[in-house]
């Protein structure tokens, strides 16, 4: 999941943290300079799981333009749901959480009556895994992450 950093935000931003009452709530500089070190954090954590894991036998990753996107979640796709389902076992015993990516909308309720079959986004929802985003991961963090992701397949092949 991505989100663009557009002029839209930045005026949605500078409006919500304008003078209220005389008192002044937030500086939208100072806010923007904020989120544009979390831009290029997230950035850089997509780069590392990316740079350690692309190569990784049965590890997909979504092609992905950082120039024009900032991935919010970090996700990976597995060659099966039954390996993604193991390695959310074999991290969650390391004390790593992971979650699988939501459940693709026309499988929702509100869809239901829908005669519409989505065959790749069943497919890519039943392998997909997102991995740890948090912005307060260092590089240490996310490097400890790979690495037990990188063991676990090892062990599978």
């Amino acid at each position: 999941m991505a989100i663009r950093l557009t002029d839209q935000v930045k005026k949605l931003l500078q409006k919500k943290y304008k003078r209220k009452q005389g008192t002044r709530v937030g500086a939208p500089k100072d806010i923007m300079k904020k989120l544009s070190k979390r831009v290029e954090h997230k950035k850089n954590m997509f780069k590392i799981y990316r740079d350690i894991l692309e190569k990784v036998r049965g590890i997909e990753f979504l092609e992905t333009n950082l120039d024009e996107i900032v991935p919010w979640f970090n996700d990976i796709f597995l060659s099966s749901n039954k390996i993604r389902d193991n390695l959310i076992e074999y991290l969650n015993n390391h004390k790593i959480g992971t979650r699988i990516i939501y459940p693709p909308i026309h499988k929702l309720k509100p869809y239901s009556n829908s005669k519409t079959n989505f065959v790749n986004t069943d497919e890519m929802s039943k392998r997909g895994l997102w991995l740890p985003s948090s912005s307060f991961l260092t590089e240490d963090d996310i490097i400890f992450i790979s690495d037990k992701i990188k063991n676990f397949m090892q062990e599978e092949s």
